[in-house]
């Protein structure tokens, strides 16, 4: 059984080909020309996504991943953050650094666990670097 798996660095614009991975834990796609977070339904046990440094414009489509303690998506072209990152209660690490988020979700506040690393900070009075 396959528990990480680590295709970062391959040009991949795509995600696809999971369905056989029910019991991945660890996907990682940093760098590669991911524009879509798709077809990540079969994974449900993963609990590290990493899709840094690719083309993304928003998150969507993790709901489902109720064990994600990890989501690192620096490095891309999101713009806003969903509500529904506040509820994923396991995720502990959340890196959003150089994107172009205006503000953080409210829901966020909700888990004290959680350690974002994004611009905003959760200050919202606190200014982006330009």
């Amino acid at each position: 059984m396959l528990a990480v798996l680590n295709a970062g660095k391959n040009q991949i614009p795509r995600i696809f080909g999971l369905e056989g991975l029910k019991t991945l834990k660890a996907l990682i796609l940093n760098n590669n020309e991911i524009v879509h977070v798709r077809n990540l339904n079969a994974v449900k046990e993963l609990n590290t996504l990493v899709l840094s440094h690719n083309k993304i414009e928003e998150i969507k489509n993790i709901s489902h991943l109720k064990q994600l303690k990890k989501l690192s998506m620096s490095h891309n072209k999101i713009r806003t953050l969903p509500e529904e990152l506040g509820k994923h209660y396991e995720l502990n690490e959340l890196r959003l650094n150089n994107n172009k988020i205006s503000r953080l979700p409210q829901s966020l506040d909700y888990n004290k666990n959680i350690k974002v690393r994004a611009c905003p900070p959760r200050d919202p009075t606190a200014r982006c670097p330009v």
